[in-house]
């Protein structure tokens, strides 16, 4: 029985690299990443042009959260049938109807027009949309480019923001809730069966630390345990 070795191609090897040094790149990421980095843009130096920057951020959050709810109901449904079965049985929310009217509303003041600009041709976009000079969104006509690009790239709902510090993000994956680990891991830490856990260790810990029944002080066991004055929850004032 003769041993046959496979060797790689030059190109192989190439393809290989080139694979392990990219990283992937999800659906949406690149408009996700940069609408998401500019609605997390807090700076304020209190001059005109912030108050300005701020104004136009809500009003792209709102847009946002209008999209997200229009695009959120229609995913529900596979096709267009099940949607109008859906409303022919009332099951579609009136938060729905209102959120597409104002966002059908908001773009149809969406007017662009085609230009061919280097940037955008050099990066497979041959055709290029600017927003006409009278269109009366066009302080936030770029910001509404990357909303639309996300619907595009059924990416939308992909833009969340973090259930603990509020912060926008870019979902990489679907159960994804919090923009980082360490928002993660503050949620976890605040759950009553991590508490438990936390508190049963502690215990047995004292106990593996106190063989003979030494006992401590009691606010100090207290401390010791979890339970004391710098494990409990801060009040509010």
């Amino acid at each position: 029985m003769s041993l046959v070795i496979h060797r790689r191609s030059e190109q192989q090897e190439l393809a290989l690299a080139n694979r392990a040094i990219k990283p992937r790149v999800y659906p949406g990421q690149q408009a996700g990443g940069a609408l998401v980095a500019w609605l997390n843009d807090k700076s304020d130096d209190g001059s005109w042009l912030a108050d300005s920057q701020q104004s136009s951020r809500k009003a792209v959050e709102r847009v946002l959260e209008d999209t997200t709810i229009v695009c959120r109901e229609y995913a529900k449904f596979s096709t267009e049938p099940e949607f109008y079965a859906a409303v022919k049985n009332g099951e579609i929310p009136a938060s729905f109807w209102e959120a597409r009217e104002r966002w059908n509303r908001t773009m149809a003041d969406f007017a662009h027009i085609p230009t061919i600009e280097p940037f955008n041709f050099y990066e497979g976009k041959r055709i290029a949309w600017s927003l006409a000079e009278h269109s009366p969104v066009g302080l936030i006509g770029m910001q509404l480019d990357w909303i639309v690009e996300l619907i595009q790239e059924d990416a939308l709902l992909k833009v969340r923001k973090c259930q603990l510090c509020a912060n926008w993000y870019f979902a990489r994956f679907e159960p994804q809730e919090f923009c980082s680990n360490l928002c993660r891991g503050k949620n976890h830490s605040r759950s009553d069966a991590f508490r438990q856990r936390r508190r049963k260790y502690m215990r047995e810990y004292y106990r593996s630390k106190n063989p003979r029944g030494t006992e401590l002080d009691p606010a100090a066991r207290a401390e010791f345990v979890g339970t004391g004055p710098a494990h409990s929850e801060p009040h509010n004032e």
